[in-house]
């Protein structure tokens, strides 16, 4: 709790005398609590609530050997247009920024049939801003090459250009799935 002090000045009507009350004394010290700062109700500093337990499990999981090594890769394809986008470069991107999301369609496969492999077939269209356009992925498994074909539609790539023009780039390309 602070103290503050208040100065009054009282002047007489037609004299000279002023009088002041007496300078208040210094307000006390504020005590800082050197407590650290309380934590959230989680127990981590957020503030929603809790459940308070996990969720109950009535059926164990389908059990699948996490252990088993599972790769993709890149087979062969063709661009259909000469564009400033080359079939290496789209190969290049979907391995090094677009793949882990490939192999998290198949290891759900996996979940399901653990010994799934094949090839999924991509068509794809990249437009005048490097957006893909009209994706489609044809495979072995039909849920999986769903779940390609979606994460395709957020795909981009560097605007394909024909003599320094924006245009359209379309690609065919084969991803071989398989556990060994």
């Amino acid at each position: 709790m602070r103290t503050i002090a208040i100065v009054i000045v009282i002047a007489a009507c037609g004299g000279d005398k002023q009088e002041t009350a007496p300078p208040a004394p210094a307000p006390a010290p504020i005590a800082i609590d050197a407590k650290p700062a309380a934590r959230g109700v989680r127990g981590d500093g957020s503030n929603i609530p809790s459940m308070g337990r996990a969720p109950k499990i009535d059926e164990p999981s389908p059990v699948v050997d996490a252990g088993a090594p599972s790769h993709a890769t890149i087979g062969e394809g063709r661009a259909f247009e000469a564009t400033s986008l080359t079939l290496d470069m789209v190969k290049a991107k979907i391995a090094s920024v677009y793949m882990a999301g490939l192999k998290r369609c198949y290891k759900e496969t996996l979940k399901r049939d653990p010994k799934a492999h094949g090839n999924v077939a991509l068509k794809l269209e990249v437009n005048t801003s490097g957006r893909v356009v009209s994706p489609t992925a044809v495979g072995f498994d039909d849920e999986m090459a769903s779940c390609i074909q979606q994460q395709m539609g957020s795909w981009r790539f560097a605007v394909p250009k024909e003599d320094d023009e924006a245009t359209e780039a379309s690609f065919q390309l084969a991803i071989v799935f398989a556990t060994d």
